[in-house]
C-alpha cells in the first residue's frame, strides 16, 4: 500500500487536471459559438415606420446645476448681502447646495460682471444704458436728418 499523502496528492492532481480540461473545453465552445454568431449575424431589417428618436448623447463632465440662477436671484432680490448670508439663503432654497458651490457661483458671476462686491457685500450690476436711451427708454433727442 502506498503512502496516504501520495494518494491524496495524486487525487488532487487528477481533480485539478480534470477541472482544467473542463474549463478549456468550455472556453473553446464559447469561442466557437461567438465565431459562428460573427459569421451569421442577425441583421434586422429596417422597420417600415419611423423609429422613435434616440435619446440624447450623454455629455462628459458634471451636469450643470441651477445654483448660478438661484444665487443671482437672491442677490437681485436682496442686494447688500454678505457671502455668508447668500450661502444661507441659497441653502434655504435648496439644502443640497454646498457652500463652495455658492462661493464659486459668486466668483464666476463677479468675473462675468453680473454682480459686484463692495465692502464685503454683494450687489447686482445695473444694466448699462445705451447712449441713445435715457432713464425711461426713450431716445435722447431727434435722429439726424
Amino acid at each position: 500500500m502506498s503512502d496516504p499523502r501520495d494518494e491524496i496528492a495524486r487525487i488532487i492532481a487528477d481533480a485539478e487536471q480534470a477541472a482544467y480540461q473542463r474549463g478549456w473545453h468550455e472556453a473553446l465552445l464559447s469561442v466557437a459559438i461567438a465565431a459562428k454568431q460573427m459569421c451569421n449575424p442577425n441583421i434586422a431589417t429596417a422597420p417600415a415606420k419611423a423609429s422613435p428618436p434616440e435619446p440624447p448623447v450623454a455629455r462628459p463632465g458634471r451636469p450643470s446645476s441651477n445654483t448660478v440662477k438661484i444665487v443671482g436671484d437672491i442677490i437681485i432680490e436682496n442686494p447688500g448681502m454678505s457671502g455668508v448670508d447668500v450661502v444661507k439663503a441659497a441653502q434655504a432654497i435648496d439644502s443640497m447646495i454646498k457652500e463652495r458651490t455658492v462661493r464659486t457661483a459668486l466668483r464666476r458671476m463677479r468675473l462675468a460682471k453680473v454682480i459686484w462686491k463692495r465692502s464685503g457685500l454683494w450687489y447686482p450690476k445695473a444694466k448699462e444704458k445705451s447712449a441713445a436711451e435715457n432713464g425711461n427708454g426713450e431716445a435722447v433727442g431727434s435722429p439726424p436728418h
